[in-house]
């Protein structure tokens, strides 16, 4: 699996001159496997578990041949079905196969099937809610339960905390993370301007969301969605494994950015506080989803201002008519009576 999925890519300066071969190393694009070694799911690790045991689906009684008559069936083979976790652009495919000439031949069973695998990606919680003063402190828990980084891979992935406060009426009176039909987050930076959205220890307005995400930069430390362009992390708080020690990591799975330095950010889970003013009356209700983007809103903004190119140009028209733009990995609810 580290074949593939361990990728340093060249490094392209600002004036187009190609720099890794200078600095002797590429930009990490991905480093699935390292994450994984580091985990407690690696070969060393407490709960050493390969790639293949999740991605995978294991068979049992399978014979292996019709000859010779009395060969045994056998257990603990491997289905070559690879659920994996890009469903959006599945979507796509299944939805405008006949001009793209993809046969549509499974993709819905694929799709629902990639599906329920992010299902078992990670989990949600909120811990405790208590009242300070006009406001009210809820704590929530989002814990990993892959044996990489989540999200991993492609830079252009990130995984959010959709947080919603509703009161008597089941009217919101806060939101953090509320995602319109585009795809943008709202409040988040990086699609709405050449920034990006900072790791959170507290949140306390609805324009804070916590993302969790790898940012790239170029040469000149300054944001950017090319690849090529990509020279180092500016920002990676993308939730480390169980088992995994973000201050003995290895450079190329290091976490980047605040979250190096929340105490609450650790392997397996991160912790975060929503600080929220109260309304008149109670009681409310505390709702977090977890989603997921393959796709986010900046990448493809970023992609799009070439789509006088025809084959850019015909991504956007498939991304404007996509009917799915996220998936929600878990979500918690609770009543509360302040």
């Amino acid at each position: 699996c580290g074949t593939c999925h361990e990728l340093n890519t060249p490094v392209v300066g600002s004036d187009g001159e190609l720099v890794s071969d200078v600095a002797g190393h590429g930009f990490p694009e991905q480093a699935v496997y390292s994450e994984w070694q580091q985990s407690d799911f690696g070969d060393e690790g407490a709960a050493s578990q390969s790639c293949q045991d999740c991605h995978m689906q294991r068979a049992d009684g399978i014979r292996m041949a019709n000859r010779p008559r009395r060969l045994s069936p056998v257990d603990n083979l491997k289905r070559h079905r690879f659920s994996g976790a890009n469903t959006v652009v599945m979507d796509i495919l299944n939805r405008h196969g006949a001009d793209l000439g993809v046969s549509p031949g499974g993709l819905d069973q694929a799709i629902e099937a990639n599906r329920e695998f992010l299902r078992q990606a990670a989990d949600i919680r909120i811990v405790s809610a208590e009242r300070d003063g006009e406001f009210a402190e809820v704590k929530v828990e989002v814990s990993n339960r892959t044996g990489h980084k989540l999200p991993t891979g492609y830079p252009s992935r990130r995984v959010w905390i959709d947080f919603a406060v509703l009161d008597a009426d089941g009217v919101e009176v806060f939101r953090s993370g509320r995602m319109p039909p585009d795809g943008s987050i709202g409040g988040v930076a990086a699609d709405g301007g050449p920034v990006f959205e900072p790791h959170h220890r507290v949140i306390s307005d609805e324009d804070q969301v916590q993302v969790y995400e790898s940012v790239m930069g170029d040469t000149d430390g300054e944001p950017t969605y090319t690849l090529l362009a990509g020279a180092a992390y500016l920002k990676d708080n993308r939730i480390p494994p169980a088992g995994f020690d973000k201050w003995r990591a290895t450079d190329n799975v290091a976490v980047v950015g605040q979250a190096l330095r929340d105490r609450n950010f650790v392997g397996g889970r991160d912790r975060i506080v929503y600080r929220v003013p109260l309304p008149a009356r109670g009681p409310l209700q505390f709702r977090a989803v977890l989603r997921y983007q393959p796709l986010s809103a900046g990448y493809m903004a970023d992609l799009f201002r070439d789509a006088d190119l025809p084959l850019v140009g015909r991504l956007q028209g498939y991304w404007e008519d996509a009917a799915l733009r996220a998936e929600t990995l878990a979500s918690a609810q609770v009543s509360w009576d302040q």
